[in-house]
C-alpha cells in the first residue's frame, strides 16, 4: 500500500461515517431547520400507546418505555439532537404462534379503517413485515423474526414524526 493510500484511507472512512450518520437524521447545524409538528409530549406518548392497542386490543399492558431521539444530527459529532424529537414505543411478542401472527397482521392492516395508509417498511427482512402511516406522520410497523430452530418473534412499533413541544414541555 502506498504512503498516499495510507494517508487518505482514514479520510475516506470518515467520509463514509458522515454520510451514514447523516442518513439516520438530518445533518443540520441548527435543529430549528428541521420541519416538525407541534404537539405536547403527553399527547405524543398517548398516541403511541393508542396505536399499539389498535393493533392488539387484547393486549393488557404495553409498558411505558417511550424512547426519544433527536431529529437532527450535529455534523461535527454525528450525535442526534433535538428539539425537535421523534418518539417510539415497541411491544415485543415472543414465541408467537401462527394464529397470533395472523391476528397481529390483521390488526396492522385494520389500521386502514382508522385512516392509515400502507407505508414503506423500514427494513424488510421478512415478507410478512408491514408498515402503516397516518395523515399526521405517525407510523406503525410490524417486524417478524422467524429463524430456523428459534421461536418466532414479532415487534410492533409505533413511531411519531418529528415533534416540537409547546414552551416548557421540551425537556
Amino acid at each position: 500500500m502506498s504512503k498516499r493510500s495510507r494517508l487518505f484511507r482514514p479520510l475516506i472512512t470518515l467520509s463514509y461515517v458522515v454520510v451514514i450518520g447523516c442518513g439516520v437524521a438530518a445533518c443540520v447545524e441548527d435543529p430549528d431547520d428541521v420541519a416538525a409538528t407541534s404537539m405536547p409530549r403527553v399527547e405524543v406518548e398517548q398516541v403511541l400507546h393508542d396505536h399499539i392497542y389498535l393493533v392488539d386490543p387484547e393486549l393488557t399492558a404495553v409498558g411505558d418505555t417511550v424512547r426519544r431521539s433527536g431529529c437532527a444530527t450535529d455534523p461535527s459529532t454525528l450525535r442526534q439532537e433535538g428539539p425537535p424529537w421523534w418518539y417510539s414505543l415497541t411491544h415485543t411478542y415472543r414465541d408467537v404462534s401462527d394464529d397470533q401472527l395472523d391476528r397481529l397482521t390483521s390488526g396492522v392492516k385494520a389500521l386502514s379503517a382508522q385512516g392509515f395508509e400502507v407505508g414503506d417498511v423500514p427494513t424488510r427482512d421478512d415478507p410478512r413485515d408491514l408498515s402503516m402511516q397516518d395523515a399526521r406522520g405517525f407510523d406503525v410497523d410490524m417486524t417478524v423474526t422467524d429463524r430456523a430452530g428459534e421461536p418466532m418473534m414479532v415487534e410492533v412499533t409505533s413511531t411519531s414524526p418529528c415533534v416540537r413541544h409547546p414552551e416548557g414541555d421540551d425537556g
